[in-house]
């Protein structure tokens, strides 16, 4: 008569387990959640025998908790981490809906190590990077450098800003993939020449010279990355400056500012 009971009771305690966790729609939840309000001793037994049967998948741990979601026929043909990587990236797309931000590149390195990342399971964060090659071989993103640095812009958010045709698109987002180019080359000339002499400030005329930029393009950069605090402009001794220098030097009040500092992380 006890077994008969506890059999029910485990079967009523599955089924309240089983409407809770349908109840979180596809989203990843911690078996506290799951068993909230239930015996614990009881409702971890049950659990753990719905983990055992796959009917509910683990996601490794976010922060001290260990993640979990339900399986689903999509999940069948994917492995759910892989879906749920490609969900988060879906999310990251939708959310870019302003002109300004859908032409901010994205930082690789925030995608994989950023707080939108942490906040998910290990095992969804170790595939964030093979969704984004996904994306590349497809043509879904583009991938591109700013120095040392790995960028990339979603096709979606190239085509609304430049054109709704993807042949427009293509065609108007050369500018940027050129303005990228240019940026790379200023930030590569100017920590090669700071390798080389051991100087944070660096002469901008040498910059000029190494980056093979315009003057224009190169002044534009050192001024955005000032504004954004990436970049200091110092006025050394114009008296002593040569012609070279004085050309190249921005002009902050008036004033010749022969040398320039970028900051670790400097690309934008």
């Amino acid at each position: 008569m006890s077994n008969t009971t506890g059999r029910g009771d485990d079967f009523e305690l599955r089924t309240d387990i089983l409407r809770a966790i349908s109840s979180f729609e596809g989203a990843v939840f911690t078996r506290k959640q799951a068993c909230a309000n239930r015996a614990q001793a009881a409702s971890q037994k049950v659990f753990a025998s719905l983990v055992r049967e796959g009917a509910i998948v683990s996601l490794g741990k976010c922060g001290r908790h260990v993640m979990f979601a339900a399986r689903t026929p999509e999940h069948e043909v994917r492995p759910l981490a892989a879906v749920l990587a490609a969900r988060h990236l879906d999310e990251l797309e939708r959310d870019r809906h302003t002109l300004a931000n859908r032409l901010a590149p994205i930082s690789v390195t925030k995608l994989r190590n950023g707080s939108a990342a942490k906040k998910l399971p290990t095992a969804v964060r170790s595939l964030l990077l093979d969704e984004l090659r996904r994306r590349k071989a497809s043509g879904a993103v583009f991938t591109f450098k700013i120095g040392p640095r790995d960028y990339f812009l979603f096709a979606s958010d190239m085509r609304a800003a430049l054109g709704a045709s993807p042949e427009r698109a293509a065609a108007n987002s050369q500018p940027l993939r050129d303005a990228a180019s240019q940026e790379e080359r200023i930030v590569q000339a100017y920590w090669s020449l700071r390798e080389s002499t051991g100087l944070r400030n660096v002469p901008i005329s040498d910059v000029l010279k190494q980056s093979g930029v315009e003057r224009s393009a190169l002044h534009k950069f050192l001024n955005r990355a000032r504004y954004e605090r990436r970049a200091n402009a110092s006025l050394g001794e114009p008296t002593a400056a040569t012609e070279e220098q004085l050309s190249a030097a921005l002009t902050i009040e008036g004033r010749p500012h022969i040398y320039i500092e970028l900051f670790e992380g400097s690309a934008s």
